[in-house]
């Protein structure tokens, strides 16, 4: 009831925005974190999709779209060798990654790391959750790397990132991607893609 209460208010308040299914992931986690506080639960999922994530959660998504154009380009430069064994198998990342950012990968790590890389998204934005998939993509690669079902690959991530309990790991490995990507001016391109699509929307 209290969940339902959140997503309804959520709804009646952002008109323009709706009701996205990863939306019910998130609310959750929040009402968990907050002991159970629909108020404050409620202010931190406005926060979430005005000022942290916007662009996530709307009907077209641009936020979203322009980060898996980043995530893709990411990939591209700083795992080749995976890039490259996805691209043969023909696996897509959106067979993971999507779900993974539109939730704030809130259904998809163990509470403690979730927490810890909640901190930080609302500290630097969704660069955070980029960061993140690149991540858990590295520390999965060798695996990836022998396997050719896509069924078989996508357990393996969703498996891999599971099972990180070391929240402090999983920070430093992320924020290496980070560093990797501010190095390479990622978010220029972020900013470069999300003026293209707005343009063509």
């Amino acid at each position: 009831q209290r969940l339902r209460r959140i997503l309804r208010a959520f709804v009646l308040s952002k008109p323009c925005i709706g009701y996205c299914q990863a939306m019910n992931y998130v609310a959750l986690f929040l009402l968990r974190t907050t002991k159970y506080q629909e108020h404050e639960a409620f202010q931190l999922l406005l926060t979430l999709a005005e000022q942290v994530v916007p662009g996530y959660w709307v009907p077209d998504m641009v936020g979203v779209q322009v980060d898996m154009q980043v995530l893709h380009k990411a990939v591209d430069i700083f795992l080749p060798d995976l890039s490259d064994h996805m691209r043969d198998i023909r696996m897509p990342l959106d067979l993971f990654a999507i779900q993974w950012l539109v939730s704030l990968f809130s259904y998809a790590l163990p509470p403690p790391s979730l927490c810890r890389i909640w901190d930080w998204l609302f500290l630097d934005g969704p660069s955070v959750l980029v960061s993140v998939t690149l991540a858990i993509m590295r520390r999965a690669e060798s695996g990836l790397l022998g396997l050719y079902d896509l069924q078989d690959c996508a357990e393996l991530l969703l498996n891999t990132a599971r099972n990180w309990r070391d929240a402090d790991e999983l920070v430093d490995m992320a924020y290496e991607e980070k560093i990797r990507m501010d190095l390479t001016s990622m978010d220029l391109l972020r900013n470069d893609r999300l003026q293209v699509i707005n343009m063509t929307n």
